[in-house]
This record gives structure tokens, sequence and C-alpha cells, in this order.
């Protein structure tokens, strides 16, 4: 069941892909054993996972939406399900859902760096200027980045009010 299921996610035939995972999880549901149980919840989420894949290539964000709440309820410690539900929110402007689930990715304990920057990003369009900043700032990969990024977390700094931390940044972006 699993690399059939493989095959055909790879081949494009997702909901297919989906109902082998989906018979497979459903096998293993008999077995008691505390380990195969947890292996089994992240069974279940994995045909969700590609409803939802093919509901975000089709653009049907809705609809993604709905399932990445399913498998956050299927499996509401892993920190992906979250992040990929607010990214679903963030394309449809829905900023203020989009910065609930980025938070509770980074709250389960991600260190992707990625979801600082959408964080922030969702902080910006809030109007959360000093929020934005803080967590543009804390990106370590924004330094490859230069002095242009440090002037965005600069000016969200001075449109927080934080003087200075706007002095600090300034002072960072141009030694």
């Amino acid at each position: 069941a699993i690399s059939t299921g493989r095959l055909l996610a790879a081949g494009g035939h997702h909901e297919l892909a989906a109902e082998a995972y989906d018979r497979f999880a459903k096998v293993l549901t008999r077995v008691q054993d505390p380990k195969t149980q947890e292996l089994v919840r992240s069974w279940e989420t994995i045909p969700w996972q590609h409803r939802a894949r093919r509901q975000m290539e089709q653009g049907q964000w809705e609809d993604a939406i709905a399932s990445f709440a399913k498998m956050i309820d299927l499996n509401p410690d892993d920190w992906r399900f979250p992040a990929q539900r607010g990214s679903a929110h963030a394309e449809l402007g829905a900023w203020e859902e989009a910065l609930v689930d980025f938070s509770k990715a980074i709250e389960l304990g991600s260190d992707v760096w990625t979801l600082r920057e959408h964080r922030a990003k969702a902080h910006r369009m809030l109007g959360h200027w000093k929020e934005a900043a803080d967590d543009f700032a804390v990106v370590p990969e924004y330094a490859a980045y230069g002095p242009g990024i440090l002037q965005e977390v600069a000016s969200l700094q001075l449109l927080a009010g934080d003087t200075q931390a706007y002095k600090t940044t300034c002072e960072q972006a141009f030694p």
C-alpha cells in the first residue's frame, strides 16, 4: 500500500493514492501497540495531504483549509499542518487566521525560519509593526539579503515607535 500510494501520487493520481493510504491506515488501526497507533495517526493524514495538495494546485483555497483542519484534528502535534493552513489563509488574504496558524506552528516547536518570515508578513499586513519587525529581525537568513531587509526591519521599527531598535538596526545596516 505504501509503495502503491507513492507511485500513484507521483503520477498525479492523488485521489487513488489517498484511497491506498486510507486502506492501509485502517488495517493498522487493528494493532494496539502504542508506536503503531502513533504511526496510524500520521498515516491517517496522508489522504488529506493529497487532497489538500490537489486543492491548492487548483486554487481551491477554502477546500484546502478544510483539509488542513482535518489533518490538524487527526494529528494536532504536527507543526506542518497549521503552517500549511496558514499559507492557504494568506493566499485568501485572511491575515488574522494566517497569523494564528503560523504562531501555532512555531509554538509546536518548528525552527523553520520561513515560518517567522510568513508570520512577519501577516503581522505587517495587519499593521502590527513591532511584531513584524521582531519576527523579521530574528530570521538569520535575512543577513544574506544585505541592507535591503534591514531597511524593511528599520521601517517597521520606526512605524512601531521603537526608536532604540530603529537606531540599532540602522547602525547594523549602514556601518
